[in-house]
């Protein structure tokens, strides 16, 4: 957080922000339509603190209209979610970007059961509102393995390192074949993914896919805490 807390201040100011996620949803997408944000949808084990948080950030509909309008021309289906509440994976990277919440903000969320290459297609579908100054971003995790968190761990997990450095590897020549398949190439996927973790990796292919013209990505940010928790920040397109 104090890396995208620095970062955010060299970053042009947005006219607005599309934030992608992966969850649950009836739909291809869930586009969030509030007129202005409040607090946090409330999940098992939130601790008092981030029960009590707020990002009071406008919402912006006629944003949302336009995605909405997007996904049908490109045959996908989507729902509008009123509420004002804010998945706590957005908080985390918004509160840190816009700490002031002045930017205004649609959340998209994206069904979980949706492919690596279905979520590409997904932020390329969104790289238009680049044009309009919008900014794509995607929150998620490239290793999800809470279980095997070590809390006196010194030195992160070979197994998260490897998995994390072979996408690195691959995203930097554009390898998209590879990466939709990383299950199946990419070495120790299944320690640093599996159970649940696919769903957290998969908003990055929606942030390469926004990134489609340029096919550029860097990773700026990497470190670990806990042994496994990955926390790194890319960057794609220009």
């Amino acid at each position: 957080m104090r890396f995208v807390r620095e970062w955010a201040k060299t970053l042009p100011v947005p006219s607005a922000a599309v934030i992608v996620l992966s969850g649950e949803t009836d739909a291809a997408l869930s586009i969030g339509a509030a007129d202005r944000y409040g607090g946090l949808v409330q999940e098992y084990g939130l601790p008092a603190e981030l029960r009590e948080a707020r990002y009071p950030a406008p919402g912006d509909r006629e944003l949302a209209s336009d995605i909405g309008i997007l996904a049908s021309g490109n045959g996908l289906s989507c729902r509008f979610d009123l509420s004002d509440l804010l998945d706590v994976r957005a908080w985390t990277v918004l509160q840190a970007l816009y700490p002031q919440a002045n930017v205004p903000l649609v959340p998209v969320i994206v069904n979980e059961k949706m492919v690596p290459e279905e979520f590409f297609r997904v932020g390329r579908m969104l790289s238009a509102l680049r044009e309009q100054g919008v900014r794509i971003i995607a929150a998620g995790a490239t290793g999800y393995r809470l279980r095997r968190l070590s809390w006196d761990a010194v030195e992160p997990e070979r197994w998260q390192v490897r998995f994390d450095e072979w996408l690195a590897e691959h995203v930097a020549v554009w390898d998209t074949e590879s990466l939709f398949h990383y299950d199946q190439h990419a070495p120790l996927a299944k320690e640093a993914v599996s159970g649940g973790g696919e769903r957290h990796l998969a908003p990055l292919f929606a942030a390469m896919g926004a990134a489609c013209r340029e096919k550029k990505g860097d990773r700026l940010h990497q470190s670990y805490m806990y042994g496994c928790l990955s926390l790194n920040v890319w960057s794609f397109g220009d």
